[in-house]
């Protein structure tokens, strides 16, 4: 199997960041929403959406917004990739990954960002999350990059990443754009994301 690397598209001015004051009064952000969503419910959110290179009628709409404490992971710690399909199990089915597929776009405030491979990598077929980082915490030399802040990327079910933890308090905002053709068919139940998880502690297992 083939696993990627992301690709940069554009970076985004710094005026886009909402205010301190703006991020500890609104909602933790938007699930699986749009920008009709965004403007109601976030609308401190919205000049970062509307700076995305692509149109965003075509994407679910989801931005978490963190307030860290040292130590703390916005997101899962350890290799993973997003929107992997699953079967009526439940059950993660890498191999159904498309390779035409419209790719993801990801989009962070600033530290802590997301790590990356820097180069594409090939492995065996998995079944799960954990195979996956299994292979990965197994390879010597194995590149990785962190992200840049305010950059639009895309990636697809077949790039993974994972959580770094933040070195100081901070608000992070992260926005990913899910193509709708790739979205997942369960039902919305709120489009509002009235709390977000933070991992704790580093070795997180699958």
């Amino acid at each position: 199997m083939e696993f990627k690397a992301p690709n940069y598209l554009k970076a985004s001015p710094t005026e886009v960041l909402p205010t301190t004051e703006e991020l500890s009064t609104g909602f933790c952000g938007i699930h699986r929403g749009s920008m009709a969503d965004v403007r109601e419910h976030t609308p401190h959110l919205v000049k970062i959406l509307e700076d995305a290179p692509v149109d965003l009628n075509d994407y679910e709409i989801d931005i978490k917004v963190h307030m860290l404490m040292k130590g703390q992971f916005p997101c899962i710690p350890n290799w993973h990739c997003d929107n992997v399909p699953r079967l009526d199990t439940g059950e993660l089915a890498y191999d159904q990954v498309k390779s035409d597929q419209t790719p993801m776009l990801l989009w962070v405030s600033g530290s802590p960002t997301t790590e990356f491979l820097a180069n594409d990598v090939e492995l065996p077929d998995v079944e799960t999350h954990g195979e996956l980082s299994h292979y990965l915490r197994s390879m010597a030399n194995l590149s990785t990059v962190k992200v840049p802040e305010r950059t639009w990327l895309t990636m697809d079910q077949m790039t993974p990443h994972r959580g770094t933890a933040a070195t100081k308090p901070c608000w992070r905002v992260f926005v990913r754009l899910t193509p709708k053709s790739i979205a997942t068919v369960r039902p919305v139940i709120s489009a509002i994301r009235r709390h977000c998880q933070v991992y704790l502690p580093a070795n997180f297992h699958w």
